[in-house]
């Protein structure tokens, strides 16, 4: 549980999202935590250019300690889509764990996306996705055919979960009419695509099965 000492830290490597949407997200999520007496601080990873996880990593670790300032208290993470993976990746193998006592992951693909699956076999309309994952989520395509899920089973079996640090995953599911416009195609997409005895209820990205 949290304590009203604790600070929250919600962080978002998506450039374009943070730029645009990232207060109206989590406008819920942080009024829920001002109420009770945490102040959130909303930060963005600087570097954008089409990167990895362990590079985006590496920009966490050297900003992390001075955002935070003392130690003295750990603090709780809110991260959004892939940022969630990039603060996983921090905490297992770059001392976060130090730093970070709750990582709270938002639409993050855990278990890895067939959105990104369907891009790297090109068994979809490339430019009816990257072009609005690009400009609506800010995250590079080559960057987001990482999230594949051959390269995710990977990460799971090496990035193993710090057992002083308690883990929460959030995912979201929207019918049409709740979709950005951009992402009606990869809504529908997924929904027709994936195989039928899976889950295939999504947010326009990611399905459900994939944040857990």
């Amino acid at each position: 549980q949290m304590c009203i000492r604790d600070r929250v830290i919600a962080y978002n490597v998506l450039a374009q999202f943070n730029r645009y949407y990232s207060k109206i997200y989590m406008r819920n999520a942080l009024k829920e935590f001002e109420q009770k007496g945490l102040k959130p601080i909303l930060c963005p990873i600087t570097n954008y250019e089409p990167t990895h996880i362990v590079k985006r990593s590496e920009q966490i670790a050297q900003r992390f300690p001075e955002i935070i300032g003392s130690t003295d208290n750990r603090v709780t993470v809110i991260a959004h889509g892939a940022s969630g993976l990039d603060f996983r990746y921090y905490i297992s193998k770059l001392g976060g764990n130090k730093y970070i006592k709750n990582l709270i992951t938002l639409a993050t693909p855990h278990q890895g996306s067939f959105l990104a699956d369907s891009l790297d076999s090109q068994q979809i309309n490339k430019a009816a996705v990257e072009v609005p994952i690009q400009s609506i989520c800010g995250i590079y395509p080559a960057s987001f055919k990482e999230l594949n899920a051959k390269n995710m089973m990977g990460f799971n079996m090496t990035v193993l979960d710090a057992e002083d640090v308690n883990y929460y995953s959030i995912g979201g599911e929207k019918v049409s009419i709740e979709i950005a416009e951009a992402l009606i195609y990869s809504n529908y997409f997924i929904k027709e695509n994936k195989a039928k005895y899976v889950p295939n209820d999504n947010d326009g990205i990611f399905a459900i099965d994939e944040v857990k």
